[in-house]
């Protein structure tokens, strides 16, 4: 199977190198098509293998629904070459369930019958009693704690010609399958260090646009607190053994598909934290 990764990116270079390596490594860099908000140089140097699409930074009311249209065309432009296409923000990456295999490529093949499938999304959590990452070592060796969060339940690989909603928190009028052997890992509160580099350099994102519109990317959450919120709720909740966990995430996730406009995964909130099994540790 022929696989494509797509992301848009504003100075995440962080989050990038981590989406690069992942992909790259399963996919091949050359099939790896990253959108540059601002066509930075930091950017094009990290992305020489890869495939940069430079666009202007837009100031005009909220980019966050006119990137996703945008990101659709690219991706149907792509699906006229590519199997399938592999979509998301930089901050997600998606991993095979090591109980069905490591091979990611093969994981992604087993389709279903569906043009489109939902990934279970986690959370992955810096505790405050975690050393600093190193960069040097395999991500999932240093942070493996999390919590469920249907939010990040998403349409990420899509294999036909269908429209991803913003986000990729929903598709428009098609059904899906929950994704049985594929997790999404979500990195934003992964790397501490990062997040507070992230918030300082976002806060021209939270500005008011000449048109008066305010240009905050709907559910932005990259706020000064939100680190501190999430490692004290960690603190508080109950542990569940991760299967077990993902085994009641997903039943309550997964949708009954209906004939709707929008699709996507029921809300289901499970109050409690995982620890990743060591499996996983050289996966990411």
């Amino acid at each position: 199977m022929k696989i494509a990764a797509l992301t848009m990116v504003y100075r995440d270079h962080w989050f990038l190198s981590r989406w690069l390596d992942h992909y790259g490594r399963h996919f091949g860099q050359e099939h790896l098509y990253i959108v540059s908000h601002g066509d930075e140089r930091p950017i094009r140097r990290m992305c020489k293998k890869a495939n940069v699409i430079g666009i202007q930074r837009e100031t005009q009311g909220d980019f966050d629904v006119l990137r996703w249209k945008f990101l659709n065309d690219i991706m149907r432009l792509l699906q006229k070459s590519y199997d399938c296409v592999v979509v998301g923000d930089v901050d997600e990456l998606i991993v095979p369930l090591p109980a069905h295999g490591t091979d990611l490529v093969a994981q992604i093949a087993q389709r279903g019958p569906y043009p489109v499938s939902f990934v279970t999304g986690v959370e992955l959590i810096e505790q405050a009693k975690d050393a600093a990452l190193d960069d040097t070592k395999p991500l999932l060796s240093q942070r493996r704690a999390g919590i469920w969060n249907w939010r990040y339940t998403k349409a990420a690989v899509v294999y036909d010609a269908v429209r991803i909603g913003r986000g990729a928190h929903f598709a428009w009028r098609t059904p899906y399958r929950n994704a049985e052997n594929l997790i999404l890992l979500h990195l934003k509160f992964a790397n501490s260090a990062i997040f507070d580099k992230v918030v300082e350099s976002r806060a021209e994102i939270r500005q008011i646009g000449s048109d008066g519109k305010s240009r905050t990317p709907r559910g932005n959450g990259w706020t000064p607190d939100a680190m501190v919120t999430v490692q004290q709720k960690m603190e508080t909740l109950p542990a569940v053994e991760f299967h077990e966990g993902l085994a009641q995430f997903r039943a309550g996730t997964t949708p009954e598909v209906a004939d709707r406009k929008q699709t996507y995964p029921a809300r289901f909130f499970l109050n409690a934290k995982f620890e990743l099994p060591h499996t996983f540790s050289d996966l990411l």
